[in-house]
């Protein structure tokens, strides 16, 4: 399957209160594809630069009827850091069911690009974000990022 290069975000240099924008807070963790199949635990996760992660997070569960194709965040499930609870374990190749245990993920997805085999990344984000809604139900270890399109309170909630 090919290798899919993950959207960024965009920093518009002001908060602002814009109908067409939808706002999301920042999450500290690894970028990642995840490819899936329809099944609990049938994925593939793909890393920001394109290498393959699915062995380092074999933790994933995925309530999904239909294969497709999500974007997300690993976040560490205990609220550490990126550099505490992540890092240490994106390049982990071994002792993986201890690193599980000690260190354990979260997904957090916020966006989807296809479904079923059919590529939805010309919809606008916020029909992207229906979509995901009805596709994902969550579990303890993938959750669906919340949204808002106010972006003043979030930036405000935020305490920056």
């Amino acid at each position: 399957m090919d290798k899919i290069k993950p959207m960024l975000a965009r920093d518009g240099g002001k908060v602002v209160n814009d109908p067409g924008m939808l706002f999301e807070i920042k999450y500290d963790g690894a970028r990642s594809i995840a490819f899936l199949d329809g099944t609990m635990k049938g994925y593939r996760l793909q890393a920001r630069s394109g290498t393959d992660k699915t062995a380092t997070f074999p933790e994933f569960e995925f309530n999904i009827a239909k294969p497709a194709i999500l974007d997300g965040e690993i976040v560490s499930a205990c609220g550490k850091s990126f550099q505490d609870g992540i890092q240490p374990r994106v390049n982990r190749d071994r002792d993986i069911s201890i690193a599980v245990k000690t260190m354990p993920a979260k997904l957090v997805v916020f966006d989807v690009l296809e479904i079923d085999g059919k590529c939805v990344e010309n919809l606008p984000l916020k029909d992207r974000k229906e979509l995901l809604a009805t596709l994902v139900i969550p579990t303890p270890t993938v959750s669906l990022a919340p949204f808002t399109d106010d972006g003043v309170a979030l930036f405000a909630a935020s305490g920056a």
